[in-house]
């Protein structure tokens, strides 16, 4: 039986959609959503589904975000012992006539009005900074490349000409944490705090680009991140949890292998003031692993754990009773779940 990851808390953002459509980042959606069912699967990282919030699509508002980064913190807040988790994926651009960084919302109504329209780099960090978690991970993937299934921006000349795409600085207040460096698996870390913490790992040096996976599934980035959460690191063979130490090492070397595979070049940077743990390691039975069980693949379909406001959108709707056995729906139908008050069993 599985074990919930207790005191873990997630926010998940994906600014996949845009206002401006050519600011679209179709593979944003994918990523998302795949980084928030791992979290919640009870076989996975097994986060409780209520600690655990997604935000995209129209809903990744300047307003939205920022509040969710507040509710996170009011969570956090309330909890001594928290783990907390934020996950950020789209677009990041610099304004190079001042120096400034920005994150790219769904609602910027103009490249024109980056400055009063997008979420500043300072704003952000200083939302971070404060974040009462006694162990934190921050996950930034803010810069996007052309020609791998995720658009970049080319800026029309009527726009602002100092506007260009980057990934997020890591030398801002409250990012601004040691740097780490190790081979997966390594714990040669004895000068830091065993147990709590806190972690930036962004997806790209500032000179790179953040790429798609050739079969178009989701990031480079993502996919290992997904990997080293669902024991393809390497742990001790007695581990139940996995440390953010295994996971950043084993997503900067593998993107990086990756990467050079498909003829580009993507380091992943990582920083950490700490050796924390962030998740279950298979539902807390990361034993069996070492048992000669092989670790998930991180493209296999997997469910979000059902609760009384699982939604996915497709536009099915389904009121289920106490015990119910559905047993007719497909990998590919998309269902929202209503008055849920039992256990819920599903088929294929």
């Amino acid at each position: 039986m599985s074990e919930v990851f207790q005191h873990g808390y997630a926010l998940v953002i994906g600014v996949d959609d845009n206002q401006i459509n050519r600011l679209a980042l179709p593979t944003v959606a994918k990523d998302v959503q795949a980084v928030h069912d791992v979290l919640v699967h009870p076989e996975r990282c097994a986060y409780a589904p209520e600690n655990v919030t997604l935000l995209h699509g129209k809903q990744a508002t300047r307003k939205d975000i920022l509040q969710q980064l507040r509710r996170l913190k009011e969570k956090v807040k309330a909890d001594p012992e928290a783990t907390a988790v934020l996950y950020y994926s789209g677009h990041g651009m610099e304004d190079k006539s001042n120096g400034r960084y920005y994150l790219i919302p769904y609602d910027i109504s103009s490249l024109n009005y980056v400055r009063a329209d997008a979420i500043e780099a300072e704003t952000f960090a200083a939302e971070i900074s404060d974040m009462p978690a006694k162990r934190l991970l921050v996950i930034l993937d803010c810069c996007h490349a052309d020609g791998m299934g995720v658009k970049n921006v080319n800026l029309a000349t009527n726009e602002l000409e100092n506007i260009t795409t980057a990934p997020f600085p890591i030398d801002l207040p409250g990012t601004d944490i040691p740097q780490f460096s190790a081979e997966p698996g390594s714990k040669n870390v004895a000068e830091l705090l065993e147990d709590e913490g806190r972690a930036v790992l962004n997806s790209s040096t500032s000179a790179q680009s953040s790429y798609v996976r050739q079969d178009r599934t989701m990031s480079l980035f993502t996919y290992h991140l997904i990997e080293a959460l669902t024991g393809h690191a390497p742990h001790p063979d007695d581990a139940s949890v996995v440390y953010v130490t295994d996971v950043m090492s084993w997503v900067t070397h593998e993107v990086k292998k990756s990467a050079k595979q498909q003829g580009v070049d993507q380091t992943p940077i990582m920083r950490t003031s700490g050796v924390f743990p962030i998740a279950q390691l298979i539902g807390g039975k990361g034993v069996a692993l070492a048992k000669g069980e092989i670790a998930p693949d991180p493209l296999e379909f997997v469910p979000p754990a059902v609760n009384q406001h699982a939604h996915a959108e497709g536009g099915h709707a389904a009121n289920f009773a106490n015990n119910a056995n559905v047993g007719q729906i497909g990998n590919n139908e998309n269902y929202t779940l209503n008055n849920v008050s039992g256990p819920v069993t599903f088929g294929q």
